[in-house]
């Protein structure tokens, strides 16, 4: 099925686009210490020369083609800015713990029929992101030099003065209400579509629908092990 997937961490939605032959995604992750940092603007901003030419998945012929929305344009003045951000929180007489969640990462993967055109949805995705999260906005990158157009967007945690990367990042209810708040700000401009909410149904349940189904099938031509290789799946 075409469409757009959006993943975060465990938890995937999927956007169906009308008419298109093309997937993209987006995805969140965190950035546990600076190190994780520097590396993930190191390869936003291209400057990790191990992962160009023959032995990466970067064709350097159309780094040229990639472009910063918002941010620096090395990764030096990135964590520069960074730091001094993270330095004016309230961390209550207490050094930041080194594995601390200093950014949180975002890749918007667009399709190329996107209606608007790219350069205005990436944009779009941006803002969304800066105003969802609620914080400092630190970076963002479009590549055009991999196999598909991406952008990449990292955010400092810092709310109401205080660094909280875990919490700001939230779980499985947050990942999905926010999957719904992308398609409505952004995803249903640009012809995405927001399917329906699944909803799993307890096991009990499960097991007598599932049993239901049995029963009616047995009335049908099918034999036992055909209804069996059916209903798997939904086990």
């Amino acid at each position: 099925m075409s469409g757009i997937v959006c993943c975060l961490d465990d938890d995937v939605e999927i956007f169906e686009q009308a008419s298109a032959q093309d997937a993209g995604a987006f995805c969140s992750g965190k950035l546990s210490g600076f190190p994780h940092m520097q590396k993930a603007l190191r390869h936003n901003l291209r400057e990790i020369a191990a992962e160009q030419g023959s032995y990466g998945a970067i064709d350097s012929r159309k780094t040229k083609q990639n472009y910063v929305v918002h941010g620096s344009e090395t990764s030096a003045a990135a964590m520069s800015i960074a730091k001094s951000i993270i330095s004016a929180a309230d961390t209550g007489g207490k050094a930041l713990r080194k594995d601390a969640v200093v950014g949180i990462e975002l890749i918007f993967t667009a399709l190329p029929k996107t209606k608007g055109g790219l350069k205005e949805y990436f944009a779009d995705c941006t803002q969304w992101a800066q105003q969802e999260f609620g914080a400092p906005l630190l970076s963002s990158v479009v590549h055009h030099d991999e196999s598909s157009p991406h952008c990449h967007v990292i955010l400092v945690p810092l709310v109401n003065g205080k660094m909280n990367g875990a919490r700001l990042y939230g779980g499985k209810a947050t990942m999905s209400a926010r999957l719904t708040s992308f398609y409505r700000s952004v995803g249903k401009h640009y012809g995405l579509i927001r399917p329906a909410v699944r909803v799993k149904q307890p096991l009990g349940e499960r097991k007598r629908l599932l049993q239901r189904c049995a029963d009616f099938l047995a009335r049908t031509f099918l034999t036992g092990q055909q209804i069996q290789a059916l209903l798997k799946p939904h086990r």
